[in-house]
């Protein structure tokens, strides 16, 4: 009898990005991310697409809505059950240390992997904006020490990032709004965060006797608001 043909590797898409601040001295941030199965990616697409539209944000930085900002932000949240149902939970982590970005988006990503694929059996595609050379070295490092098997790593340019990591953009700007204290955010975010899942993210890392040196990163959801 002829053996079966193997079957490909599932695929998770991870988008993820991070919120912008209001000044160049502030630190806090946030990183949000939408993991994607690759048979909902389209659908998905499309389902962010019809809400920039419907809700007059088109495909404006969360930062920067226009005119009618806190309508158009209300509006663009009332569709996130919608994408939630084809995405699943939203993962985030806010970080006080943006010198550090790019190691705390890595650590994010890693964390909301571990979780939403615990068994390690997809086949990683990380979607991010455009990193410089610096910024991927030090990302890869964190997904090698942490094993982070059957990845790919792709870059979208900020101005013509496709639809979920807007919709990651959107997510990271609105996270903020909460972690900072932003009325129109503190007020909606008890009818939005069921959909969201905050990772623990620890991750020490610095170079002993020039070598980069890290320890063990913990992957476990803590409660979805906490300060």
């Amino acid at each position: 009898m002829p053996d079966s043909p193997q079957q490909p590797t599932p695929k998770l898409y991870v988008f993820a990005d991070e919120s912008a601040t209001n000044s160049p001295d502030e630190q806090t941030f946030v990183v949000a991310i939408v993991a994607c199965d690759s048979e909902a990616l389209e659908k998905l697409e499309n389902a962010v697409e019809a809400l920039e539209r419907a809700s007059g944000r088109l495909t404006r930085k969360w930062k920067n809505s226009g005119d009618r900002r806190e309508s158009r932000r209300l509006t663009y949240l009332a569709g996130l059950p919608k994408l939630a149902q084809l995405a699943g939970p939203f993962y985030w982590r806010p970080h006080e240390d943006r010198l550090q970005a790019d190691v705390k988006t890595a650590e994010t990503v890693v964390a909301a992997v571990k979780l939403r694929d615990p068994e390690d059996v997809t086949r990683r595609v990380i979607v991010i904006d455009a990193l410089t050379k610096v910024s991927r070295d030090r990302m890869t490092v964190v997904f090698k020490h942490q094993d982070l098997h059957r990845r790919e790593i792709r870059e979208e340019a900020r101005d013509a990032a496709g639809p979920v990591l807007r919709l990651a953009d959107s997510l990271a700007g609105f996270l903020r709004h909460v972690h900072v204290g932003e009325a129109y955010a503190v007020a909606a975010w008890p009818k939005y965060q069921k959909l969201f899942v905050r990772v623990s993210s620890r991750l020490t890392m610095g170079y002993q006797n020039g070598i980069l040196m890290m320890h063990s990163l913990e992957h476990v959801p803590v409660e979805p608001w906490r300060r």
